[in-house]
């Protein structure tokens, strides 16, 4: 080919002397060139495997669950008809098992919030030992009374903190516990200051200053979404403590006697908190109780009823649920409140 290149050249091109039939010759003998193709483009796994359109499939839907080792899509055939285990466990609990499983999460959590708040104490608690370990002897006739309380408190108000950002909620989400354990310390720490300062402008005389409550918006809004910030309620000020039920208030004012403003608006928030843990925790025992007792009417619609189903009708139980008026749709939309 390279002598073909070198006659067709413009310069000096000896072809144009040459005999026209030679020339028409030589071009039919000349074969035609063949643009490069470019190479063909990589197709990523997912066009290799059948996978549904666009319409049939939402894109946001992952193509296998988490629990896949490969999320990019591979072996997508093999997860389609997955189901987790704890999904295939609870499917078959009884009424009782998920009432039981239900105790033990609270029982969880309340042991993970007093694990988290022992563990922002670690330097006082290390303190309160120290006493005990290379203390004087009037620290051990006091049996170190001053670590103690100083720890003591340390700990109940870092769980009330946490409480009121929404730990008990957080629990199993790294991330939210480590926020809001890193923004309850910081309120606790900046709890401890004010007091401070209040105590040396009371030595020396002078007016005491006033400092915004702890748990108010602008210093949980600096945390970030992931914390929550404490439940609101109707705020009568007329009333000291509106946002506590009427029915829970003569408790609650017991539990703040002798308390600063500071840790009483501490203690509201939690108590407030605690109270919808409890709301939630009973929404759900109510759904549980719900269900198997639309599971135990329709054994009895089949004919097929258990002795528990016979002893539990003949006690009313399932009368006091009021299944007729739609107690089952209630009770599920109340869970997301």
């Amino acid at each position: 080919m390279g002598w073909l290149s070198f006659w067709n050249s413009d310069d000096s091109n000896p072809v144009k002397n040459l005999d026209p039939s030679l020339k028409e010759f030589l071009e039919k003998e000349q074969p035609e060139h063949q643009e490069a193709q470019p190479p063909p483009a990589e197709t990523s796994y997912h066009s290799q495997i059948s996978t549904p359109t666009s319409s049939q499939q939402p894109q946001s839907k992952p193509l296998v669950p988490k629990q896949s080792l490969y999320q990019d899509g591979r072996y997508a055939h093999l997860w389609k008809d997955y189901t987790p285990l704890y999904e295939q466990e609870n499917a078959i609990k009884s009424e009782q098992e998920k009432l039981r499983d239900l105790v033990e999460d609270q029982d969880y959590r309340k042991a993970e919030l007093g694990r988290v708040a022992l563990e922002s104490c670690v330097f006082e608690h290390l303190a309160q030992q120290d006493c005990f370990t290379n203390g004087s002897v009037k620290d051990m006739m006091t049996m170190c009374s001053e670590e103690g309380k100083v720890f003591t408190r340390c700990y109940k108000m870092q769980a009330k903190f946490m409480k009121a950002l929404g730990y008990m909620n957080a629990v199993g989400d790294t991330e939210r516990e480590e926020r809001i354990q890193m923004h309850a310390d910081k309120l606790y720490r900046q709890m401890l200051e004010q007091e401070r300062l209040t105590n040396e402008a009371r030595e020396r005389g002078e007016p005491i200053p006033t400092f915004q409550n702890p748990l108010s918006p602008e210093n949980v809004g600096s945390s970030g979404e992931l914390v929550r910030p404490p439940q609101k309620g109707t705020v009568d000020e007329s009333v000291p403590y509106s946002r506590i039920p009427q029915q829970f208030r003569e408790v609650f004012m017991n539990e703040i006697q002798g308390m600063s403003p500071t840790e009483a608006a501490v203690e509201e928030a939690a108590f407030l908190a605690d109270l919808e843990n409890q709301r939630q925790t009973a929404v759900k025992g109510t759904k549980y109780m719900v269900e198997e007792a639309q599971a135990r009417q329709r054994r009895f619609e089949l004919g097929k009823p258990t002795i528990g189903d016979r002893i539990k009708r003949s006690t009313g139980w399932d009368k006091k649920l009021d299944l007729d008026d739609g107690t089952a749709e209630k009770h599920n939309g109340g869970e997301e409140g």
